[in-house]
Formats: C-alpha cells, structure tokens, sequence
C-alpha cells in the first residue's frame, strides 16, 4: 500500500517525540497536498504485481521526502521515464507546494 510506504517513512523520518498518531496524519495530509488520495489504499506494485502508475510512484517518492517539511528540496530528473501526462502532474503537485513559491 503506498500510504503504508509513506507511514512506514514517518514512522523512521520523523522525531521520537511526535506521537505515532501524529505521524500517521501527517504521511495523510502530504499524500492528499501530492494528488495521492485515491491511491492511498493501492499496493505501488512490482515486475510481476500491477500497482500504481509510475507518475503516482514518482508521487510517493517525493511525498517520503517531504515528511519532514524540508525548507529546500532538491531533485535529479523528477519526471525521467514518465510520459507527458504524468510529468503535468508532477511538475503541477511540486509548484503548488508551499516550499516552491519561494
């Protein structure tokens, strides 16, 4: 389940003194401001098991690093691989972030 990745990372990522509750409910809230609502519950997938699609992937990815509200955010190629559609989004999801505006 991708929330699960993205908890799992909270859960590692964030300080020992923020509850469990309190890193859940932020892995949720920084995969809803990614787009990732109605992926929330779908396995990300591997070689043999469908899963998301690779723009979501690319999503999660980028939701793992920004847990932890990181005032600069640097990325190699954050859109290689994905075709045009996905690379909106993504490039959309990124610019709307509060960090981005400047």
């Amino acid at each position: 389940m991708s929330f699960g990745c993205v908890c799992y990372s909270a859960q590692l990522q964030l300080p020992d003194s923020m509850s469990t509750p309190a890193k859940r409910a932020r892995a949720e809230a920084t995969m809803r401001k990614m787009g990732l609502a109605t992926a929330m519950n779908t396995r990300i997938g591997e070689w043999h098991v469908k899963g998301i699609s690779g723009g979501q992937r690319r999503h999660v990815s980028i939701c793992v690093e920004l847990l932890t509200k990181l005032s600069l955010l640097f990325h190699d190629k954050p859109t290689s691989g994905l075709d045009s559609v996905a690379t909106y989004h993504v490039i959309h999801r990124i610019a709307r972030l509060p960090a981005a505006r400047g």
